[in-house]
């Protein structure tokens, strides 16, 4: 029995069933039903379990793919990829980028938005360049939707950020 397993992949099952687990944790009880409980993910119960950053300095380092400044209605801002976003994220999509934009003289977190395969592929399709997608791609596609950014901004606040007229 021992030949055939392989124990290489018995560490990423522990390390798959450790996520599951996590994530199953965040999942709040929506109602009772004959004995059985409903478990549903609301979006707003799943953001507010993450830790609420308000520094770029409390972001991990070690997920950061591209970093960038750029300069809104002369108000500097730092623009940082990351290739991490929420543990339930990591479970239903394959990529996962996280982009914060941040005062360059604070460090205080402006705006933070995620996206997905389903709008990055977009994005890399348009521009010709699907092979992106791939994971050990991941430097050169926060490279590649730097070169795209758009921040959506009234005066020297930012609302939003989208990809050359692609809403995320």
């Amino acid at each position: 029995m021992r030949d055939i397993m392989d124990s290489s992949k018995s560490v990423h099952l522990n390390a798959t069933q450790q996520l599951l687990s996590s994530a199953m944790d965040t999942l709040p009880v929506a109602g009772i039903e004959s004995g059985a409980h409903d478990l549903a993910l609301a979006p707003s119960a799943a953001k507010a379990k993450e830790p609420h950053q308000k520094s770029l300095l409390d972001l991990k380092e070690d997920c950061l793919i591209h970093k960038a400044e750029k300069t809104v209605s002369g108000r500097r801002v730092l623009v940082a990829f990351y290739s991490e976003t929420t543990k339930e994220d990591i479970l239903n999509y394959s990529h996962n980028i996280r982009i914060v934009v941040a005062c360059a003289q604070t460090l205080n977190i402006l705006i933070t938005q995620d996206f997905h395969e389903d709008t990055l592929e977009l994005v890399c399709a348009r521009r010709g360049k699907r092979h992106l997608m791939s994971a050990t791609r991941e430097h050169d596609l926060g490279h590649e939707l730097w070169e795209c950014l758009a921040l959506q901004h009234a005066g020297q606040n930012i609302t939003g950020i989208t990809f050359a007229g692609i809403d995320g």
